[in-house]
């Protein structure tokens, strides 16, 4: 080769380095618009949040930093209180708020990433290919989602995975240096902190594997798995909760902790068994579903070649595939299916992911393959994104900015294509779920329901700044956590029971209601005050005649009212 051609070579290489380091930069950069839209928002709020809001803000005002709570003061003993803890530092370093809640839950999700690329490099794979690991999960809906909420999933999954992280460096690379077991030791108990008996898995996992391989030849020779000084550190943080409950509460209270981790969600039948493991099985697909889609016709062309390909599997990805094949085999005996159960999986997932897109990559038409792909993802965004923006200006809802960012994404999707390069097409195709999670959530999802909370909040700190305590009734569970976070604090309350009994320490507190509630509320000696703010589930019935008729309410929004308690109210 001559010095010219070679020369050329290297600068050509070094450009699709340059470009390849725009594209993950430019990606990752939309992923953190796209969390730090969610943070703020109702719209993908789940109902488990309250549990650790509320119980943070308590431990705040007590100091008990030991028990978790919910919100009548009540001992809530299913879970461990690390994600407590979580939420209460992000109070006392924020303020008290809704994103402020989830801030540190979504760092967690960076430092998953982060420890998705360790994992990659550990099981072998190139720098660009945990990059593009990296990509594959944060395409991930669900691990986006599970990054802006204030629940122990993501914890549970960054110290589950670094625990992973240590003992895919022991096992694979003959790693005997304190960080390996460090993060195998130290992760595994951070995790039994978290969420309990879901730490063992990794512990139990390393020790099947390295049986299973032992015939093997590693360079370096086979490390131990234990380390005394840092197992027993991981056992000490692990255990050192339960012990102390067990301690100041009796053993009684482990039993409410072993319902729901076992006796709750266990389940012994075949078939249902069955049904699972091939739920979860399509669920791994769909949690990849563009990259199954993009890849489901090159493999079944070049079938056989992949075959060849499994039956000459490395170590690491046989340690990614096992990892996998674990969840859904535990899980699948799981009297509850919540495809969410696998998100600890999710790393290994999107790494072998990136390892059939390698494979696919050397089929001839790959590149315009990806081309059309990326174009008719983008194509598709940016119209369903300039519709939702539309339909939320006609209606007035929230949204209409983000359906415009949206469109503008969806077209720069687009552009991305037409250059031909497939780096850039296919971090196009990756953020576009993404996106259409966006577009879901935060434009149309408001067409159909309101979130009352924030506009609840600000009426009554701002007309009844004497009010510091209410109760909710015929509102949604969640509702009286919401204001909490809404009011930044100001405002504490109760939910009461759907048939609405005050108890007699509430009876001088001010009730929330809805408008089809107020006859009953005004009989028991209740005056009530109309605050404007409306709650409304609509159908696409409902959202398709506003449209047509201009009307700027689709469905039948129910009113909130405040029922302000008389001296001596009837009946309650």
């Amino acid at each position: 080769m001559c010095p010219e051609s070679s020369v050329e070579e290297d600068l050509r290489t070094e450009r699709q380095a340059c470009g390849s380091c725009v594209v993950f930069a430019l990606f990752f950069a939309a992923l953190a618009c796209a969390a730090a839209l969610l943070l703020p928002s109702l719209e993908r709020y789940h109902g488990d949040e309250r549990f650790y809001t509320d119980g943070a803000l308590i431990m705040m005002r007590t100091g008990d930093w030991l028990t978790p709570r919910y919100e009548d003061g009540t001992p809530r003993f299913r879970k461990p209180p690390a994600a407590y803890w979580v939420a209460a530092g992000a109070f006392r370093i924020f303020g008290i708020g809704m994103a402020r809640s989830r801030i540190l839950f979504a760092a967690a999700g960076a430092v998953w990433l982060f420890l998705t690329a360790r994992l990659a490099l550990s099981c072998g794979r190139r720098t660009d290919q945990a990059l593009w690991a990296c990509v594959a999960l944060g395409s991930n809906v669900e691990a986006l989602a599970m990054s802006a909420r204030a629940t122990p999933d993501i914890l549970a999954n960054v110290f589950s995975l670094a625990s992973l992280v240590g003992f895919s460096m022991i096992l694979l690379r003959s790693d005997r240096s304190w960080r390996a077991y460090a993060l195998a030791w130290l992760g595994a108990g951070l995790c039994a902190a978290t969420k309990g008996l879901l730490a063992l898995l990794p512990i139990a996992f390393a020790f099947v594997f390295r049986a299973v391989m032992r015939g093997v030849r590693r360079p370096g020779g086979p490390c131990p798995l234990v380390k005394l000084p840092w197992t027993a550190a991981g056992i000490l943080i692990g255990a050192g909760w339960y012990v102390a409950v067990a301690v100041k509460y009796g053993t009684g209270t482990l039993l409410q902790f072993a319902g729901d981790q076992l006796a709750d969600k266990a389940v012994f039948l075949p078939l249902e068994a069955a049904f699972n493991a091939l739920g979860y099985a399509a669920a791994l697909l769909r949690y990849a579903l563009l990259w199954s889609l993009l890849a489901a016709p090159v493999l079944w062309a070049n079938r056989r070649r992949l075959a060849a390909t499994v039956s000459n599997a490395s170590a690491g990805t046989l340690f990614l595939a096992g990892w996998i094949v674990v969840h859904v085999a535990l899980f699948s005996f799981s009297g509850v299916f919540r495809a969410r159960y696998l998100s600890p999986a999710f790393p290994a997932l999107a790494i072998l992911v990136v390892s059939v897109l390698e494979m696919c990559a050397q089929w001839q038409k790959w590149p315009r393959w990806v081309r059309s792909v990326g174009m008719a993802s983008g194509g598709v965004l940016a119209f369903a994104a300039a519709a939702g923006a539309v339909c939320a200006l006609k209606l007035e809802t929230p949204g209409a900015l983000t359906g415009i960012g949206l469109a503008i994404a969806g077209m720069a999707i687009v552009c991305a294509c037409l250059t031909g390069w497939s780096d850039a097409s296919l971090a196009g195709i990756a953020f576009a779920a993404p996106a259409a999670m966006l577009l879901g959530s935060l434009v149309f999802r408001p067409m159909a329901v309101t979130f009352p909370a924030p506009e609840i909040a600000r009426y009554i700190v701002s007309k009844h700044p004497e009010i510091r305590r209410v109760l909710t009734c015929g509102l949604m569970p969640e509702t009286m956590a919401q204001i909490r976070l809404c009011s930044g604090g100001r405002i504490d309350g109760l939910t009461l029971k759907p048939e609405g009994h005050v108890p007699p320490a509430e009876c001088g507190v001010p009730v929330l209601i809805t408008s089809n509630a107020a006859e009953k509320w005004a009989a028991r000696g209740y005056s009530l005050e109309r605050t404007g703010v409306h709650w409304r589930k609509a159908g696409v019935r409902d959202i398709v005649g506003a449209l047509r008729s201009g009307s700027r309410a689709p469905g039948n929004p129910l009113e909130i009212l405040i029922a302000h308690p008389s001296l001596q109210p009837n009946g309650s």
